[in-house]
C-alpha cells in the first residue's frame, strides 16, 4: 500500500520521516534472533560494563575469532537530536579497545 494512505505510521520532523516500527523478516536459520540477542548483549555491556559475566560470544568455528573486535554502532533522537554511540570490544578478552 502506498504510504500516503498510512500517514499514521510515520514519524515526522522538520528534517526527516521516521517509520515508527520495525519488522525483522527471514528465513529459518538466518540469523533473526542473534541480531535481538546481539542488541541486548550491546545493552548489558553499556548498562553493566565488563564486570559482569561475560560469555565468549565470539564465532567459534574460527579460532582466529577469538581476538578479534566486535563493533556496536547505534544511532538514537532524543527530541530533535541526533545521537550516535558505538564501542569495539574483544569478547574474549572483556575489553573495550575504544567507545
Amino acid at each position: 500500500m502506498a504510504i500516503q494512505n498510512h500517514k499514521e505510521r510515520i514519524y515526522r520532523t522538520k528534517d526527516m520521516k521516521i517509520l515508527k516500527f520495525a519488522s525483522l523478516f527471514g528465513a529459518n536459520a538466518s540469523g533473526k534472533s542473534n541480531f535481538i540477542k546481539a542488541i541486548s548483549y550491546a545493552q548489558q555491556i553499556v548498562l553493566a560494563g565488563t564486570v559482569q559475566p561475560f560469555k565468549d560470544n565470539y564465532f567459534k568455528l574460527d579460532d582466529s575469532n577469538r581476538d578479534k573486535t566486535t563493533y556496536f554502532d547505534f544511532e538514537f533522537r532524543i527530541g530533535d537530536a541526533i545521537y550516535a554511540y558505538g564501542f569495539e570490544v574483544v569478547l574474549s578478552k572483556r575489553e573495550i579497545k575504544e567507545e
